[in-house]
């Protein structure tokens, strides 16, 4: 009889105000990031800044979908997979759009449509977590990874 212990997709810190590329703490990180996506292709990052709004991120977004889905409705896109989607089967709903983190897109598409007398809550809620998860990708995509990616 085996036993098997579940693999742990890797925890890597991206916390450190201090990470800059070519500092020794960078160079720990980076080396973190190639093994991550060596055994395991993926890695779950760590960002205390984002984890701070957790909270109140997603109490917004339930706010927003608990609106009528005819308001829901009224998020639409040219592009695909953006704007709301609720497909037909399964709980699955979404809202998207390009560039969320410019608090002006987000306005201007999300926050406005949904609410039009408007609903500065959600907005500074929302702009604030996309505006730090941009930082977040910045800082992973400046290691130079270029062969995972292609």
């Amino acid at each position: 009889m085996s036993s098997t212990t579940p693999a742990m997709v890797p925890v890597l810190d991206f916390s450190n105000q201090n990470l800059k590329p070519g500092s020794p703490k960078w160079d720990l990180v980076k080396s973190q990031v190639r093994e991550a996506l060596e055994e395991y292709g993926c890695f779950e990052a760590l960002f205390d800044l984002i984890l701070e709004l957790r909270k109140a991120d997603f109490g917004a977004l339930q706010e927003a979908f608990d609106l009528p889905l005819q308001t829901k409705k009224l998020c639409v896109s040219d592009k695909p997979f953006r704007g709301y989607l609720n497909p037909s089967s399964g709980p699955f709903q979404s809202l998207a759009m390009d560039d969320a983190h410019i608090a002006e897109n987000f306005e201007q598409c999300l926050t406005n449509t949904l609410w039009p007398q408007g609903n500065i809550s959600f907005s500074k809620t929302l702009a604030s977590f996309t505006q730090l998860a941009s930082e977040l990708q910045k800082k992973i995509l400046k290691n130079d990874f270029g062969e995972f990616w292609t």
